[in-house]
């Protein structure tokens, strides 16, 4: 009898890491795995994959919003009794159901995998505005959706606070902050030829694409969502800065990044925008010979041994802009930088 497997999946990195989960541990006749794509809204960028080609797993596509097909979609899940639940984001009103729910079973596993750079953040003690915002919304979330959860849920802006967890996964074995002792588990992802193949064909990316060979031998700044004023314009400072190198410097903007800091640094910088609607974590597979900056972008943790990676996360830290976190760098290859001038001729 096969084995079940589920994984829930928000984004396109919950996917691109899932292929390389399924590829590596559960590509056989003994494991029957099953893709929960979560779509919360039209705008979702998984509206767009290529699912005809993962012919290795059974795709569940779940929008929250159809109730009862939820229900039931879930209950026939639950008739398979599932070994392994996996999921990247435990604050989900969805994650938080499935992970009480399929672990009122003894013998199905409830995993944690990684969301971005969340196992290797430090966060400030006591709650922030946004913490208890989350909170909220994901408790009326729970509510709407009909969710009969035990009790009212405080989300906690670490990694690994559930209770009903029992492991945490991390692609770097390096220290891990969370509120509770887990089992932690190293795994591989991103590591082989295949995986990489399979994800490019995902996305339908061409790997000779003009795109990949205009940014190979120069700068690529993955952008990612700035909160305060001080912390916008140090980027678009430190942009300015790395437009005085050599090379030519380009931008990925993060999907979440507010229209008014993309249209100001475009205005003032001399840069060139990605446009291409590919994951970070794939494009940066696909170059050769690029210097690669970010203040602390989780795409850069994926390593491609061809290219340089910056992380300048202590500029911001060091000057008091960003207080409420602080990250440890779990990587070889990730320098952590705190004087970028220091760098500029390098680069």
């Amino acid at each position: 009898m096969k084995r079940t497997i589920v994984i829930s999946i928000h984004t396109e990195l919950h996917l691109i890491l899932s292929i390389s989960f399924l590829l590596n541990y559960y590509y056989s006749s003994n494991y029957n795995v099953i893709f929960l794509i979560n779509i919360e809204s039209t705008k979702s960028r998984l509206l767009n994959i290529n699912y005809d080609s993962i012919h290795e797993a059974e795709i569940i596509v779940l929008e929250s919003i159809k109730v009862e097909e939820f229900k039931n979609k879930i209950s026939k899940i639950k008739c398979l009794n599932p070994i392994i639940f996996i999921q990247f984001l435990e604050q989900k009103p969805i994650n938080l159901f499935l992970s009480y729910f399929f672990g009122l079973d003894d013998s199905c596993k409830i995993v944690l995998a990684p969301d971005g750079t969340k196992p290797y953040l430090n966060y400030r003690k006591y709650p922030s505005f946004s913490s208890i915002r989350d909170c909220i919304n994901t408790n009326m979330t729970m509510s709407t959706l009909g969710i009969k959860y035990k009790k009212f849920t405080y989300i906690y802006h670490g990694y690994g606070w559930n209770k009903n967890i029992d492991e945490l996964w991390v692609i770097h074995s390096g220290k891990v902050s969370s509120k509770h002792k887990y089992t932690i588990t190293k795994v591989e992802a991103l590591n082989r030829k295949e995986i990489i193949d399979k994800c490019n064909t995902l996305f339908n990316i061409d790997q000779g694409e003009n795109i990949f060979k205009e940014v190979s031998n120069n700068i690529l700044f993955i952008n990612h969502p700035l909160v305060s004023d001080s912390a916008r314009i140090e980027e678009l400072e430190t942009i300015k800065k790395l437009t005085k190198s050599s090379r030519k410097v380009f931008i990925k903007y993060h999907p979440l990044t507010h229209e008014d800091q993309k249209n100001r640094i475009n205005l003032e910088c001399n840069v060139t925008e990605l446009k291409c609607k590919v994951p970070a974590e794939l494009i940066i597979f696909n170059l050769k010979n690029t210097v690669l900056v970010s203040f602390w972008s989780a795409s850069l943790l994926y390593d491609n041994e061809k290219c340089s990676f910056y992380w300048l996360f202590p500029i911001l830290y060091n000057k008091k802009i960003v207080k409420n976190i602080n990250i440890t760098n779990p990587t070889k290859h990730i320098q952590m930088i705190n004087n970028l001038e220091s760098i500029i001729n390098d680069l």
